[in-house]
């Protein structure tokens, strides 16, 4: 079954029974249950000091590209689809 069937959105992964971002989240960074060690960042599906070249917008402990990233829509923790 493919992430979209799972019912994650296109580039989530389906971790046990959330959608995580291997890409940007700290407890599934490249892969479901590949946790980040305190004090590190996810961004680009690797753990880091800091987010990556390229990665505009650290939101906690998740590099995310304020443009792309569903949960952080212009902003941190601002999901896609809320009207201000």
């Amino acid at each position: 079954m493919d992430d979209a069937m799972a019912g994650c959105a296109p580039g989530e992964a389906r971790c046990g029974a959330i959608c995580a971002d291997p890409m940007s989240d700290p407890r599934h960074c490249g892969g479901c249950d590949m946790a980040c060690a305190p004090g590190l960042v996810c961004g680009a599906g690797s753990c880091a000091v800091s987010c990556p070249a390229g990665t505009p917008l650290l939101c906690g402990d998740s590099c995310v590209d304020p443009m792309a990233s569903p949960a952080h829509c212009g902003r941190c923790d601002n999901p896609c689809g809320t009207v201000e």
